[in-house]
């Protein structure tokens, strides 16, 4: 793996122009990303769909990972109170990962708490 790990932050009443902002912030392209990370406030939940999409087809990554919180904490800033966003590529390779969605553990279909 390389280092550093590219990164962006902004913040805006769009989220599309805030995620314009930070995919300009940070140097991306020449990165050999296989996995995104997206941290979101809560003035974004409702368009994770739309930013996900975006990201995807702007980046050519497909594998993304993140949260929503109350606020954003990115190098030397912190959002809070304003829509932000805060994005990070990394180069860990597709082996040495597995996505998953819910509370289910993977592969298996259903939750078991033995």
């Amino acid at each position: 793996m390389s280092t550093p790990f590219p990164y962006g932050h902004a913040a805006a009443e769009q989220w599309s122009d805030a995620l314009r902002q930070a995919l300009d912030s940070c140097d991306w392209r020449p990165f050999p990303s296989t996995l995104g990370f997206l941290y979101v406030n809560e003035a974004y939940e409702a368009a994770l769909p739309e930013i996900l999409a975006a990201l995807q087809q702007s980046t050519g990554v497909q594998d993304w990972v993140g949260s929503v919180g109350i606020g954003v904490a990115a190098t030397n800033h912190e959002y809070l109170d304003v829509p932000a966003l805060a994005l990070l590529f990394t180069d860990i390779p597709k082996t040495e990962y597995r996505l998953f969605a819910g509370m289910d553990a993977y592969g298996s279909g259903e939750l078991q708490l033995d």
